[in-house]
């Protein structure tokens, strides 16, 4: 039934008025990246020679929310750019069901950025932003902006 791809799951839910799925509630919590934040992390370990035969963690601590809470936010945000509805709604399923038999999961995956912030990287990048960036392109690509 499901897959770890929890924004594409989502993305394609709005788009097509189906259910966005919340594996044992959603209470999950992630701290989500954007691509450009990734990038500029890469770029500052590259240029930086403290950095040389070192092993960092990147990621966007203040992107940290639960699963629901991006459900919710997406809902709010297809609603901002289309001005309606998308017709999406959350369904709380088991995790079992929705992954199979033995799957196991994380409450909380939150990134260490200190290291990289001791050579100079931040991320920059707000979840609100990465999502409102996503579902404009997904929405255009299927016509619905």
């Amino acid at each position: 039934m499901g897959g770890p791809r929890v924004v594409a799951h989502f993305v394609s839910a709005l788009l097509e008025a189906g259910p966005m799925y919340l594996v044992d509630g959603g209470l999950q919590r992630r701290s989500f990246t954007a691509v450009q934040d990734a990038s500029s992390a890469f770029a500052t370990v590259l240029d930086s020679p403290e950095a040389h035969n070192q092993i960092y963690h990147y990621g966007n601590p203040g992107n940290d929310t639960s699963i629901k809470g991006l459900a919710e936010l997406m809902l709010e945000i297809s609603e901002e750019l289309t001005g309606k509805p998308s017709g999406a709604y959350l369904e709380v399923v088991d995790a079992e069901k929705f992954y199979g038999k033995g799957y196991e999961d994380t409450t909380r995956v939150p990134p260490d950025i200190s290291k990289l912030r001791s050579i100079g990287w931040e991320p920059k990048v707000s979840l609100r932003q990465t999502l409102t960036e996503t579902l404009g392109y997904y929405m255009r690509q299927r016509g619905r902006l």
